[in-house]
């Protein structure tokens, strides 16, 4: 069992359980109708913003369906941000928010 001082494998849990969750997200048909466009701009350009703005680096990669998924994170602020590639250099903003936690890895065989 993982300690919640071994920062590295709390927060890679943290993001992949975050990228599950935008991936059920990205999924629902009926959200997409919901929401108004999420903010995009140049990828470098969003980048850019939200090491100056929010102090957050890229802290997780991932693909959904081909689509390049970043997830931002500033562990002094808790706060994070996630982001899809579009085609063309396009970074479009999809959630963000604050008081975010690395979690303990779960043992084996046990469902959370």
């Amino acid at each position: 069992m993982y300690k919640l001082d071994d920062s590295a494998a709390a927060i890679g849990v943290f993001l992949m359980t975050m990228l599950m969750v935008i991936l059920f997200w990205i999924a629902t048909p009926a959200h997409s109708q919901e929401t108004p466009q999420n903010p995009c701009g140049p990828s470098a350009a969003i980048t850019a913003m939200l090491l100056e703005k929010y102090g957050e680096t890229p802290a997780v990669a991932g693909l959904a369906d081909g689509t390049p998924i970043l997830i931002f994170t500033n562990p002094k602020t808790s706060s994070f941000t996630i982001t899809v590639r579009r085609p063309g250099g396009l970074a479009c903003l999809i959630t963000a928010g604050n008081s975010w936690t690395a979690l303990e890895q779960p043992k084996a065989g046990i469902d959370l």
